[in-house]
């Protein structure tokens, strides 16, 4: 039996309104750690690190010890995957550019998140770095991407969201070419935060915003029984 559009864009809907569970998460792992964990200077991979021990980041030895590592990991890669099959479902039936793009960011954007999660900081720093690099400089170019394609299908309170997606992307681009521990837990923060937000008020707005947004036959105002 074929899912129907409107169990389909539920489920979209659902995969990105449980987002900003992440930084509850976030919050209750870093409420554990063993060692001293600052959110202006430790990244959120420090939470991730399987075992106790040092990390060297360029200039420094940063100790991590993580007791739900298990639990951060698991965030990584359930938030990963959940984004990106949100943005299939919720996003693949719109026409045009505007709609292509946010799909393909946030296709990249949950694979980062994904791999991240498999290869923690501690077990592979360089490979670390390296998977987990798009989901930090692609999150804010994705919400900017997806909250055009609102904009241009009617909802006006997308805009502030293009903002904050170019803020987010600063951000996140200045952390990654400074190489500097201090302060790389806050930028880091400016530039993945945004993005579990937007995901769950984008989904809001699909919902109750939106009447126009099609999905097959379905639209968003016709989404009740």
């Amino acid at each position: 039996m074929q899912p129907t559009p409107r169990r389909t864009t539920q489920v979209g809907l659902l995969c990105w309104a449980i987002q900003p569970l992440s930084l509850i998460i976030e919050v209750v792992v870093a409420a554990t750690v063993r060692a001293p964990y600052s959110w202006l200077d430790n990244t959120i991979s420090d939470l991730g690190a399987r075992t106790c021990t040092t990390v060297a980041y360029p200039g420094v030895d940063v100790p991590v010890c993580s007791p739900l590592h298990g639990l951060m990991n698991a965030s990584f890669m359930i938030g990963g995957i959940t984004t990106a099959l949100g943005a299939w479902l919720l996003l693949r039936r719109q026409d045009g550019r505007f709609a292509t793009l946010p799909i393909a960011l946030w296709t990249i954007y949950g694979l980062s998140g994904v791999l991240t999660g498999f290869v923690p900081l501690d077990v592979g720093p360089v490979l670390h770095y390296v998977v987990s690099t798009p989901a930090v400089l692609l999150g804010g170019v994705a919400v900017a991407a997806t909250a055009r394609l609102l904009t241009r299908r009617g909802w006006g309170g997308a805009k502030v969201w293009v903002v904050i997606g170019i803020i987010s992307t600063l951000a996140s681009v200045f952390l990654t070419i400074r190489l500097d521990p201090a302060w790389g837990g806050l930028l880091e923060r400016i530039g993945i935060w945004p993005s579990a937000v937007a995901l769950a008020v984008f989904a809001w707005a699909i919902r109750y915003r939106l009447p126009r947004w099609t999905f097959g036959a379905y639209s968003s105002a016709r989404l009740d029984p």
